[in-house]
């Protein structure tokens, strides 16, 4: 896959993507953060976006997204 390794912290312990796939989310336990990358809807391409953010409290063990859902009417 194009730009395949794709970076990450030091040891990448999970990986998740929102519920509409636009976004992949790696948690790295040995660094303590978080890496965040856009999908290309055409290709599956990863993009990362920055630099990795720092993970809130304690070693990075699981990857938590929670995206408020649009509102029908």
């Amino acid at each position: 896959m194009t730009n395949s390794p794709f970076a990450a912290g030091t040891s990448p312990i999970g990986v998740t993507t929102d519920p509409l796939g636009k976004f992949a989310f790696v948690s790295n336990s040995g660094s303590n953060n978080l890496s965040v990358y856009s999908i290309d809807k055409t290709t599956g391409a990863l993009t990362q976006l920055g630099a990795p953010y720092a993970a809130a409290g304690g070693a990075g063990r699981a990857v938590v997204v929670q995206i408020p859902q649009p509102k029908y009417r």
